[in-house]
């Protein structure tokens, strides 16, 4: 790889037909171990196909996920995968977007939250707040948690009513 990007950049990658995935924000060609090492190092990541010009992020990142971290997906119960196939896609995704992304925005602000206060606690100083998500009035997280509780109706509704009596 050339030059490291920035800490946090984001990076446009286009991968051709020959499997080959080109840097496009730094010109130089990448493996894919190397975009899942840029991703680890906090970079954000958009792969299109160089034929279609589509967006084809979300294939690249499963394929990282189980080629480079299938100890991961270990973490995800049978039964929610089996749901995941089961549901229709809108609703998939809406449920994905608010109950996982909020989910772990708010275990990585726990994190940070009590890692400040552990250091303050053993007097190493606090950590670069910047650094730290934002917290989300009431009024913003109380809808939320209403939306994701639709969803959730709506998918156990719509899962309900797909089995077979």
């Amino acid at each position: 790889m050339t030059d490291a990007p920035a800490p946090h950049a984001h990076l446009s990658i286009k991968k051709y037909p020959n499997r080959r995935f080109y840097d496009s924000t730094r010109s130089c060609h990448v493996t894919l171990e190397q975009i899942h090492q840029l991703i680890l190092a906090g970079h954000e990541v958009t792969v299109t196909d160089s034929k279609t010009g589509r967006d084809i992020t979300v294939n690249v990142l499963s394929q990282i996920l189980l080629e480079m971290d299938s100890f991961k997906l270990a973490w995800l119960p049978n039964s929610l995968l089996h749901h995941i196939i089961r549901s229709n896609e809108p609703l998939v995704r809406e449920f994905m977007e608010v109950y996982f992304n909020q989910a772990f925005e708010w275990f990585l602000h726990s994190r940070n939250t009590m890692e400040q206060q552990m250091r303050q606690l053993m007097g190493l100083g606090a950590v670069d707040a910047a650094a730290a998500p934002a917290t989300e009035p009431a009024a913003d997280l109380h809808e939320r948690i209403n939306r994701l509780t639709r969803s959730v109706e709506k998918m156990h509704s719509q899962f309900a009513a797909s089995e077979p009596d």
